[in-house]
């Protein structure tokens, strides 16, 4: 039995949307394990692996949002305003307490 499967290809705009899905969900994956790990030394690895798979998500981000086959959509300017305030004092707190 022939299985006809010139049906079954996936588009370059399909591939790249699964390349990043997929880039999403390692990077989840490698920052949990980053903070998760007790070992220094292997807490350096999975960080690196991250900052990778970060670097490889927003290049595949930028191709795709070139070509607008990713158009994400633009939260509302007052609803990032909003959350700016809502967010900015802890943020200063929390640059505080390093400085």
């Amino acid at each position: 039995m022939t299985h006809d499967r010139s049906n079954t290809r996936m588009s370059d705009q399909d591939l790249l949307q699964d390349c990043l899905d997929t880039l999403k969900h390692l990077s989840a994956c490698y920052r949990h394990a980053a903070t998760e790990c007790d070992s220094q030394d292997l807490r350096e690895v999975f960080w690196n692996i991250l900052h990778d798979k970060l670097e490889l998500q927003a290049a595949t981000f930028r191709f795709m949002n070139q070509r607008e086959w990713y158009k994400p959509n633009r939260a509302p300017q007052e609803e990032v305003e909003q959350l700016y305030r809502h967010f900015e004092p802890q943020y200063q707190a929390i640059l505080s307490f390093y400085q």
